[in-house]
C-alpha cells in the first residue's frame, strides 16, 4: 500500500518538477521603446538576465557579450542625448547653440544604435542556448531534486533547491 502511494506521489512531484522547469523560460520581448527580458512572468534588468542565464556556460558567453554592449550603447545614447540636448537647451534660452556638439552627439547616437542591436541579438541567443538547455534536462538549472523517504510506517518526500 504504501509504495504504491508513494509512487504516485512521486510521479505526481515528477511531473510538476518537469512542469516548473518549463516555467523557467526566459523570453526576449520587442517592445516599443527597445527589448523586454520575461522570467517566471516578471520584467528583468540585463543585469538580471545575465544572472539568471548564466548558470549555462554556454549562454554565459553571450550573456557576457550582451550585457557588454548594453552597456557600451546606454553610455553612447546618454552622452549623445546630453550632446544633443546642451545646444538645443542653449537656443531654446536665447543662447548662441553650438551646433557641432549636436552633430557629435547624433553620431555618438548612430553609433549606438548598431552596437544596441549586436547586444540584443547575443541577449536572444543567450536565452536561446538557456532554454535549449532547460528542454534537455541541462542539469545545473535550479529545478529542485526530491527523494521519497519510507522510515518505518512513515511516509516523506525530500526535496533539495
Amino acid at each position: 500500500m504504501y509504495r504504491a502511494i508513494s509512487l504516485v506521489i512521486f510521479f505526481l512531484f515528477a511531473s510538476f518538477c518537469q512542469s516548473l522547469s518549463q516555467s523557467q523560460e526566459v523570453k526576449v520581448e520587442k517592445t516599443f521603446g527597445g527589448y523586454k527580458f520575461i522570467y517566471q512572468q516578471k520584467s528583468l534588468r540585463m543585469k538580471d538576465f545575465v544572472n539568471v542565464v548564466s548558470v549555462n556556460p554556454d549562454a554565459a558567453v553571450y550573456a557576457d557579450k550582451a550585457k557588454s554592449g548594453y552597456g557600451l550603447a546606454s553610455a553612447l545614447a546618454f552622452g549623445g542625448g546630453f550632446l544633443i540636448g546642451w545646444p538645443l537647451g542653449t537656443a531654446i534660452g536665447d543662447g548662441d547653440p553650438n551646433w557641432t556638439l549636436a552633430a557629435a552627439g547624433a553620431g555618438l547616437v548612430i553609433i549606438g544604435i548598431p552596437v544596441n542591436s549586436a547586444a540584443m541579438n547575443n541577449a536572444k541567443e543567450a536565452a536561446n542556448i538557456y532554454n535549449n538547455g532547460l528542454k534537455n534536462g541541462y542539469s545545473h538549472f535550479e529545478i529542485p531534486e526530491a527523494s521519497i523517504l519510507i522510515q518505518g510506517p512513515k511516509l516523506g518526500i525530500y526535496v533539495r533547491f
